[in-house]
């Protein structure tokens, strides 16, 4: 198929290369010279804007950092909605508040453009790995044709409804996240409050009923457990304010602490410029 991209950072370069190596002409924007040249050297096609790579393609796939990028991306008389052609998708890798995407559907929507929000879950490994997950929002005939591109690098594909589903299911994806290493890092640093070795310890819980992906993840880094935490919060930190008022009005119960926990001022990540993150995100590399 013929698709354009635009995200190329340590997410949507592993992408790039996979969609190249099964087969699709991808046309890539980015604005960094590394960036162009690396998605040259994986076969893919570098242009010059966002609309050159959007104009020709079957799927437009958005993989950038924030829902701000999106919205300028997207919509307008520049953006790339009015670009694609009449029976395309616009594929939204970015996790950004659920009306964006309504927002999305109806602009494309006078294009004759179809909208399938797909949120990401996993690291750039797992990507590279085609072992990604997807939490996808999409009409059936629009999932049916994009399944070949996102199939190129995603292990799990997982239909949670129409378009904009997949992002409300993201936003409990977030806040189990947020949860979960917050606790996984307070519980290694109660552990040596307690005289114990923290990574023994966590070793020890990871083979009972509390076991999860998070905490085998954090008991990978063994000198310091806390350090998995570190690394994700950041990311679970933008995700949730990138949902902006979204929560309001909803009994969000014992998830309402990690809302106040991300969005207060001192939380991680605060004050922090998307392009700080470009190497290990997908922004607009």
């Amino acid at each position: 198929m013929d698709v354009g991209f635009v995200g190329m950072g340590s997410m949507g370069a592993p992408m790039v290369e996979r969609m190249v190596a099964a087969g699709h002409s991808v046309r890539v924007y980015a604005r960094r010279e590394e960036s162009r040249s690396a998605a040259k050297a994986m076969g893919a096609t570098p242009v010059a804007s966002a609309v050159e790579a959007a104009e020709f393609a079957d799927v437009m796939t958005v993989c950038v950092y924030t829902t701000e990028q999106v919205r300028e991306l997207c919509l307008g008389p520049g953006g790339v909605i009015a670009a694609m052609k009449p029976g395309s998708v616009l594929l939204i890798h970015t996790t950004c508040p659920p009306d964006t995407i309504t927002e999305l559907v109806s602009a494309a929507g006078e294009r004759g453009v179809s909208v399938v929000d797909a949120p990401l879950d996993g690291r750039p490994k797992d990507v590279a790995e085609g072992d990604a997950r997807v939490l996808m929002g999409a009409d059936a005939e629009s999932r049916s044709r994009i399944a070949p591109v996102v199939g190129s690098y995603a292990g799990s594909i997982i239909h949670v409804g129409e378009v904009g589903a997949g992002q409300r299911t993201k936003t409990l994806n977030v806040l189990l996240t947020a949860a979960q290493v917050g606790l996984i890092a307070d519980a290694a640093r109660l552990a040596a409050q307690l005289g114990l070795d923290p990574a023994a310890a966590l070793h020890a819980i990871n083979q009972t009923g509390v076991t999860s992906r998070h905490l085998q993840s954090a008991l990978t880094f063994d000198e310091d457990p806390t350090a998995h935490a570190a690394m994700v919060q950041p990311f679970v930190t933008k995700d949730i304010r990138n949902y902006g008022d979204s929560f309001e009005g909803l009994d969000l119960g014992l998830l309402g602490l990690v809302v106040r926990a991300y969005t207060a001022d001192d939380a991680d990540g605060d004050h922090r410029e998307p392009e700080a993150h470009t190497e290990r995100t997908g922004a607009f590399a």
